[in-house]
């Protein structure tokens, strides 16, 4: 785990060391072991290192090849380097170290820019390659890894964040249509940012600057339905198999590794594959909790412990400090709106002081269909097509809970197209609010002639491509864009913020393809998500563990906006600051407080954006240079 920056400069002048110093400085907690630099030309790579695997000065980066043709920076872990190392060494290559950078390098002279279909991992790299005298990008297939960059048509600057890009001088201009995407999604989908200047570079893409020409192309498709899947016990079995054997590849490391255990099945079947790699001691585990016990699952991750071996450690995750929470929505230079990272970020400190690498169940949920909108997805096709009237009510009162859900939004969300049910359900601030939220302006210069829709750029998903299922569509969606913008956003930013390493095995190229490749009903079966991972779970988990209520890592973000958070909510949404927004009408935010406050309504989900948003406001654009709409001139190139 690290961070990686750099810049290629089209005309051919030197790339200041002074640059390359301050894009990485403005990641240092990414890499607090060391920082390094190349200057080569026209082109500059930065580097800060967590040491993870082959801890000598030998594996720093930026690393050359061998025949000094060319260089990387690299940001992850591939766990098939080991045999991706016997393969290479056998074509002729003379490997130095034990770290996988350089066999990512090996595989890049190898292969070329297909090496990054071979890779089994998390990874963002960089490589200059100066016999062709191009510079090459490549992100892994779900985004694990963040990659970011600017690209003013004079140079391209990239970097695992944000805050690097605007060390290196990138614009901060909003993006109008970002902005608008923040507030009805809680985060902006790739390739956008809310930053006019700096784009995503999309999971599963690799993209190239040479002869002046910016290219990507998509190495990686999800797989479709497997047309004679196995039977279901079989599948689960094979399941089994896949995530052990991923479980397995993930915990490679020279330094001491945990495992997160939220008290849910995710975590607890990846710890229980750790556990038959960690005799003797056992396992290091790590949770977090809450002083409610409607949001506290600790004593569920008591259990789980307890039946796998592990060592538990927990941690109280109280209300944060306005600086605490400044620092995680917008540390990383883009505003992230998801309030769990603030309990993600306490899991993370408690598990640095005694390992650098964590294991975590994130993903199944994104490919086994763990979340509420896909039990109303699964329901309402169902019902469409004639399925029982107590089935769609047993699933209206399983949705039942916090400011949505019920039999009535049931029957609103089923009388909408899909497209429209799907996207409206899962807005933070539907078309109303937004209307109501946003400025006049910033939606003009959104939408251009007509009003700015944030929904159609999933249109793809629902007016084209093979036929689809609500649910598969769901999952396709979630895999594509909330999984890479929020869930792990999320872990990277909570996790780096301590210097910690996550890995995400259930997020394995091995355990993906397959679980993608089965039919819905071995996802949602009998209205039970995650049927054939909690089949699996069963076998070593007592029943009432397995077959809880999903509760989701929630932070009481309801109650502390109606207690401890509200002096710094109302101070940062109705100060002169706030109300002089162009953005946003600060004025409609403290309604929405004012409402949660007196217990009006909940509108926890909507407030915390307003306050995301706006710390992140103060911290990164609050400057002569910003405007809403972007600025008319050029930006400047690359110093």
């Amino acid at each position: 785990m690290c961070g990686i920056a750099g810049v290629l400069r089209l005309d051919g002048a030197r790339v200041e060391r002074s640059t390359l110093v301050a894009m990485a400085e403005a990641m240092a907690r990414r890499g607090p072991d060391g920082a390094g630099y190349l200057q080569e030309g026209p082109v500059g790579l930065a580097h800060r290192r967590l040491r993870v695997i082959d801890t000598r000065s030998a594996a720093d980066q930026p690393m050359r090849s061998a025949d000094g043709r060319a260089a990387i920076v690299y940001n992850g872990e591939v766990f098939n380097f080991r045999e991706l190392r016997r393969d290479l060494a056998g074509r002729g290559h003379r490997l130095r170290t034990g770290s996988d950078t350089e066999v990512v390098l090996a595989a890049y002279l190898e292969w070329g820019e297909a090496c990054v279909e071979r890779l089994d991992g998390m990874f963002a790299f960089a490589v200059w390659d100066g016999a062709r005298r191009a510079l090459v990008l490549a992100r892994d297939p779900f985004g694990i890894k963040p990659l970011v960059y600017w690209w003013d048509g004079r140079a391209l600057a990239f970097a695992s964040e944000v805050s690097a890009l605007l060390a290196a001088g990138a614009p901060r201009d909003l993006d109008p249509e970002g902005v608008v995407d923040f507030f009805s999604f809680q985060y902006v989908p790739h390739p956008g940012t809310v930053l006019a200047a700096v784009r995503k570079l999309p999971p599963a893409h690799v993209a190239c600057l040479e002869d002046g020409r910016l290219r990507m192309r998509r190495y990686w498709e999800p797989p479709g339905l497997d047309p004679a899947p196995p039977p279901f016990g079989e599948a689960v079995e094979e399941l089994g198999r896949r995530v052990d054997e991923a479980v397995g590849r993930a915990l490679v490391a020279d330094v001491p590794l945990g495992v997160f255990l939220s008290g849910g099945v995710d975590s607890a079947v990846v710890a229980r594959a750790a556990s038959l790699h960690a005799p003797g001691a056992g396992l290091a585990a790590f949770a977090a909790g809450f002083d409610r016990p409607d949001y506290d699952e600790r004593r569920h991750a008591e259990l789980a412990a307890r039946v796998v071996g592990a060592r538990l450690r927990t941690v109280t995750v109280g209300p944060p400090s306005a600086e605490g929470v400044a620092d995680l929505v917008a540390g990383g230079g883009e505003p992230l709106g998801d309030s769990s990272v603030l309990a993600s970020a306490e899991v993370a400190r408690l598990a640095r002081e005694s390992v650098t690498v964590c294991l975590t169940g994130d993903g199944a949920d994104e490919v086994l269909g763990g979340y509420d909108r896909h039990l109303r997805e699964g329901c309402l096709s169902m019902a469409s097509g004639g399925g029982p009237v107590r089935r769609l009510a047993a699933v209206a009162r399983a949705l039942a809970h916090g400011d949505r859900g019920g039999l009535r939004d049931l029957w609103r969300l089923a009388g909408l197209g899909p497209r429209a049910r799907y996207l409206e359900a899962n807005a933070y601030f539907d078309r109303g609010g937004r209307a109501r939220l946003l400025a006049p302006e910033l939606r003009r210069a959104a939408g251009g002639v007509g009003p700015y829709d944030p929904y159609e750029r999933f249109a793809p998903f629902f007016d084209g491509g093979e036929p689809r299922s609500p649910l598969a569509r769901a999952l396709r969606l979630d895999l594509e864009f909330y999984l890479p913008g929020a869930v792990l956003a999320k872990a990277d930013r909570s996790s780096m913020c301590h210097s910690l390493e996550l890995r995400v095995p259930l997020l394995s190229r091995s355990v993906v393809d397959f679980a993608l490749s089965l039919p819905d009903d071995y996802k949602l079966r009998r209205l039970e998500r995650k049927a054939v991972l909690k089949r699996l779970a069963e076998r070593t988990f007592p029943r009432s563990f397995v077959r809880r209520p999903k509760m989701g890592f929630t932070v009481p973000t309801k109650d502390w906006l109606r207690g401890p958070l509200l002096p710094m909510a109302r101070g940062l949404l109705t100060d002169a600051r706030a109300r002089s927004r162009e953005v946003y009408d600060a004025r409609y935010a403290a309604e929405l407080l004012d409402e949660h406050r007196r217990g009006v309504a909940n509108h926890a989900r909507r407030i915390w954006l307003c306050l995301v948003f706006e710390c992140w406001m103060r911290r990164w654009i609050d400057s002569p240079v910003a405007s809403v709409a972007g600025s008319p001139e050029p930006a400047p190139a690359v110093p």
